[in-house]
């Protein structure tokens, strides 16, 4: 057959026209250009019609119904081989039950090491009942895995920008309009929660009261930080790897502010927010339900005592007259530009 074409098992009428032909004293090349088929195609099939294989000389040899049965029983042969033989399960039957192993150790001990079956294969095993599904409850912990409930997100931040990749300006404290972001939970149970910007060079603290932690109110929270900041004075947002910030993607096109993050489980990397986010916990401590708490409750009860707060790092001055000092000269400089 050339190349390009697709391959057709031989059809019942085909048989029977090879039959006829072959009948007739045609050699199989010949029955071949009639067909439209490969030679070495009609050599087999004629060698699968004939008692054992041999063409007899008297061409009535070939019979269209044992090709037709050989060839049903080899398709029925193909394909992989099942894994989950009694063998294989049987050793592993033992193992759980009556050494009482876990799937883990039965893939590393040398008692069983000629069992070729990898742990994720035993645990698939055992949820299946038709297979190890009974023997599952002599597990230790019954058969419950432990959940990656991370894999995804190490995905999502798999090609994310770290820290180390910030412009100078941001990692010195040198330039304005670079933020840290992140979020103050509720009680556990309760979704509402607070997230929180904090700009680096002059501490100041925009807090936004969401009633999801999720990345919907990142959106909100950059939406009212463009709102909040003079236009094209945002320079950078740093967050962790936490699930409310996995649509960075989408954020860095949507408000064209690039967003770079902390390596994980580097929580000090971002230390401005984190030590911003306990003074906001003198207002809400721990366990606190932000389901309640509104956008003006936060302002009267916690962020205008931030604003008015002397802080020793910026001299005994308010993060807020700094904040308005940087705006001007930005909006001086935009002046006379």
């Amino acid at each position: 057959m050339s190349s390009g074409k697709i391959y057709h098992h031989i059809s019942d009428n085909e048989r029977a026209q090879i039959c006829d032909e072959f009948q007739k004293g045609k050699s199989a090349r010949a029955i071949a250009k009639v067909l439209g088929r490969a030679p070495s195609t009609i050599s087999r099939e004629l060698r699968k019609g004939c008692p054992d294989g041999v063409c007899p000389e008297n061409r009535k040899g070939y019979n269209p119904l044992r090709a037709k049965e050989i060839s049903r029983l080899a398709r029925k042969r193909c394909g992989p081989k099942p894994k989950a033989t009694p063998e294989r399960l049987s050793a592993i039957k033992h193992g759980i039950v009556e050494l009482r192993f876990s799937p883990e150790q039965i893939a590393g001990s040398d008692q069983f090491e000629e069992l070729g079956v990898c742990v994720s294969t035993m645990y698939r095993w055992l949820d299946d009942d038709k297979l190890l599904g009974q023997y599952k409850k002599s597990l230790r912990r019954k058969g419950k895995r432990l959940k990656n409930g991370d894999g995804r997100l190490k995905t999502r931040f798999a090609d994310a920008k770290g820290i180390e990749e910030r412009p100078q300006g941001c990692i010195d404290r040198t330039e304005f309009g670079h933020f840290e972001v992140d979020t103050v939970v509720s009680v556990k149970g309760k979704k509402a929660c607070l997230f929180t910007a904090v700009e680096r060079k002059t501490r100041h603290t925009f807090v936004l009261k969401s009633d999801y932690c999720d990345t919907v109110g990142f959106d909100d929270l950059l939406k009212m930080l463009k709102k909040k900041v003079p236009e094209g004075c945002i320079k950078s947002i740093t967050a962790d790897r936490g699930s409310e910030f996995s649509n960075w993607k989408l954020m860095e096109e949507k408000h064209g502010i690039p967003i770079y993050f902390c390596n994980a489980h580097h929580p000090w990397e971002k230390g401005t927010n984190e030590n911003t986010n306990g003074l906001i916990r003198e207002f809400y401590p721990k366990k606190t339900d932000f389901t309640n708490v509104t956008q003006r409750d936060l302002y009267f009860n916690c962020i205008r005592f931030l604003h008015m707060r002397p802080r020793k790092v910026l001299g005994f001055k308010t993060s807020l007259d700094l904040f308005r000092e940087e705006c001007n000269n930005l909006l001086h400089l935009k002046c006379f530009a």
